[in-house]
């Protein structure tokens, strides 16, 4: 280190030399950082040296020597720490109600912290690895930002389960994030505690990253995150808004992504990863305009088998304006579980879209597809595929105003479609494509049909309701029997579509890709089970086909 004599007078700071004649030698900060070293120390990851570090703080930022030990360590506001480029090795003396790192932003305007390059190993279990200040007013009058960069958090001996990456030790919060304006992590990684083979009771409480304000965590994007072995890898707290998740991978958690907040919250992405979780994959409720794009949710075959419920995707309470698309969520499961598995479970859910999500079961598992409670609506899904799924759509009490488009399956589902009694039959709809249901074309015919119920809508569109109770039918046996029952008291019925038959035995067409109008020129005539007949015609050339009573 390097230092200035000053003349007398000059109050020493900390880090600065006192001669024996009573002047100060100043240390000599280069570009706003300090070595630890230079203030002390012993370094030995055996001797305790948070003071040294919290005074090397008041100086600048601080660079940790390759081998530290550290309790409890109170940042001066403003100074961050960082290892060196092999990443410093910082034992923590933790366990239950201590912060090893605690950064203070109550009193500065715009000021920038962060934590990188380091190996945080917890000797014991409990309390909080890194902890940022939470308050009233921070956000938006303190606006502190904060980034953390290139961690790793570990215990030191591994445990019981076979994993690699499971430790007897670690901290019931890696980092804990409160109010600020934003925070960038990014390339960081968590092993943690928890044995994914036992009842989660047995594993002691740790997660990876948790977020909760009393007034406002904003702007937080969280990108090349790893955990495993960690019960819950992101925990969303309250007040929390604009959280990005992007390039993730949670392997062997209990629960993946983690919704502890009381309040409404807004703007969340998850985008980009991978959840093994043994309970739920992902939850997201009490937040408007969330998206879930391209992400990959299973459950471990070996993990301990929860007999309550499997959940992938769990919305709730409120989630509404969202949009969901582009998943798989796999129930690998290979235990006898006595609960309910569902890949997608609605509660309360308003105003959102899902698409091209595949809900896929190794072993026969799934009871439901999407389950939907508690007065969900306003919902549209196209573009489904299940496999091994008893149930693909539950409507649950309250369920009202659902678009369900194109669709397949594969295996035997016990019904495609379930519904509670007190449902009104014209608040679900399907649109009429009878294309691709199953892994081939599927054959509508005495033995095997599907029980439709035709929905008056505006305009010159009409949806179908698919119902149990026995109103419509399509069927495709013989060229004269290709026809459509039509429910008593409809006098008038349009197709805005084309309704398309999975094979045709008047003409052989080959494929299901020729409609009924592009093969005939000539009338359907078909009877209601009232006995009126009804014709159908599709006009030469394409267009809207029209059935009318004669």
């Amino acid at each position: 280190a390097a230092y200035t004599l000053q003349p007398s007078g000059y109050v020493a700071l900390a880090g600065d030399a006192t001669l024996a004649n009573g002047r100060v030698a100043q240390l000599q900060v280069d570009g706003n950082s300090v070595n630890a070293m230079w203030f002390g120390g012993v370094w030995n990851g055996v001797a305790d040296d948070s003071a040294v570090i919290q005074s090397a703080s008041t100086r600048g930022n601080v660079l940790l020597p390759p081998l530290t030990l550290i309790t409890s360590v109170v940042m001066t506001e403003g100074a961050s720490l960082f290892g060196d480029a092999k990443g410093s090795v910082v034992y923590c003396n933790n366990g239950a109600g201590v912060i090893n790192v605690s950064f203070l932003s109550d009193s500065g305007v715009d000021l920038s912290h962060y934590v990188k390059n380091v190996v945080f190993i917890a000797k014991a279990v409990g309390g909080t690895c890194i902890e940022t200040e939470k308050g009233a007013g921070i956000s938006l009058t303190n606006r502190p930002r904060f980034t953390f960069k290139s961690l790793l958090f570990r215990g030191i001996n591994l445990g019981a389960s076979g994993s690699v990456w499971q430790y007897t030790e670690g901290w019931e919060k890696c980092i804990s994030v409160g109010d600020c304006f934003s925070t960038k992590i990014d390339k960081i990684n968590v092993y943690g505690t928890y044995n994914i083979e036992a009842d989660q009771a047995s594993s002691p409480d740790d997660t990876g990253i948790y977020l909760d304000g009393l007034q406002s965590v904003r702007g937080v994007r969280i990108t090349n995150y790893q955990t495993s072995d960690v019960k819950f890898p992101l925990d969303i707290g309250d007040n929390v808004t604009s959280i990005w998740l992007d390039g993730f991978d949670m392997s062997r958690s209990h629960s993946g992504v983690v919704s502890s907040h009381v309040g409404n919250s807004s703007e969340v992405q998850i985008l980009n990863g991978y959840v093994n979780a043994q309970y739920v994959g992902i939850h997201l409720n009490k937040r408007s305009w969330a998206f879930v794009n391209n992400v990959n949710v299973t459950r471990h075959p070996n993990g301990f088998d929860h007999s309550s419920e499997w959940i992938g995707l769990n919305l709730g309470l409120n989630f509404n304006d969202g949009c969901v698309s582009n998943m798989r969520i796999l129930d690998a499961g290979t235990w006898a579980n006595v609960g309910t598995r569902t890949a997608v479970l609605l509660s309360d859910v308003l105003r959102s879209k899902f698409s091209s999500i595949t809900c896929d079961s190794a072993n026969g598992n799934l009871d439901f597809g999407f389950n939907l409670i508690n007065s969900s609506a306003d919902l549209v899904f196209n573009n489904m595929i299940f496999d091994d799924v008893d149930v693909l759509w539950n409507f649950g009490a309250g369920s009202s105003d659902i678009s369900v488009g194109i669709y397949e399956f594969r295996g035997a589902p016990v019904s495609r479609f379930s519904f509670d009694a007190s449902i009104a039959t014209n608040s679900i709809y399907n649109n009429f494509d009878l294309h691709g249901f199953g892994s081939t074309e599927e054959t509508y015919d005495a033995a095997l049909e599907t029980q439709v119920r035709l929905i008056r809508s505006t305009g010159q569109r009409w949806d179908v309701k698919v119902s149990t109770n026995d109103a419509f039918t399509v069927r495709d046996t013989t060229a004269t029997e290709n026809r459509i029952e039509i429910p008593a008291g409809l006098a008038l019925i349009k197709f805005g579509g084309q309704i398309r038959p999975t094979t045709d035995n008047a003409v052989d067409n080959g494929s299901s890709a020729f409609f009924w109008r592009d093969t005939y020129s000539e009338d359907f005539i078909s009877k209601s089970p009232n006995g009126t007949m009804y014709r159908l015609r599709a006009p030469d050339g394409g267009g809207t086909a029209t059935w009318t009573a004669v």
